[in-house]
């Protein structure tokens, strides 16, 4: 479920980092539901985002896998609506979310591996000479090419 984040990252930078990716359109989508937006005007109020708040923290570390919209009472699970309205609750009302995210959430494999390139074959100019040469080959001989080009290096 959130598996873009990392073991010991905290909750607030977890959110501002969920929230940066977010595209434009989807924001502005989520922005005109007046029942995602926060504040002393506006239809979520803060009682209702400290209890949201305290929903999320159980949803990113795994333990839950829904929230309830502090408006409509629904259970929600679109991770960028559930990221929305919490980034929404804490700036509206300077709420932190205290915490990291658990470890049980995050692949091990993920919090191993520094480098995610590392195991990426290193491009020579006998490969670029390859991919230059494509149009021209046959499709059998572009396939085993192209095979050759994204297969991982082995481990020394």
């Amino acid at each position: 479920m959130s598996d873009s984040r990392a073991a010991g990252v905290s909750l607030s930078q977890s959110l501002t980092t969920a929230m940066s990716e977010l595209p434009d359109g989807t924001v502005k989508a989520l922005k005109k539901d007046t029942n995602n937006l926060a504040g002393p005007n506006k239809k979520i109020k803060q009682d209702a985002c400290k209890k949201y708040l305290k929903e999320y923290k159980k949803f990113v570390n795994g333990e839950i896998d829904s929230i309830t919209h502090p408006v409509t009472k629904k259970s929600i699970t679109r991770k960028d609506r559930i990221d929305f309205i919490a980034d929404q609750c804490r700036a509206a009302f300077d709420l932190s979310i205290s915490g990291s995210i658990s470890s049980s959430s995050s692949s091990g494999s993920r919090s191993n591996d520094a480098d995610p390139y590392k195991d990426l074959k290193t491009l020579t100019f006998k490969d670029i000479d390859k991919i230059l040469e494509y149009p021209t080959e046959t499709s059998a001989a572009k396939n085993i090419n192209t095979y050759y080009l994204f297969l991982v290096k082995k481990l020394k």
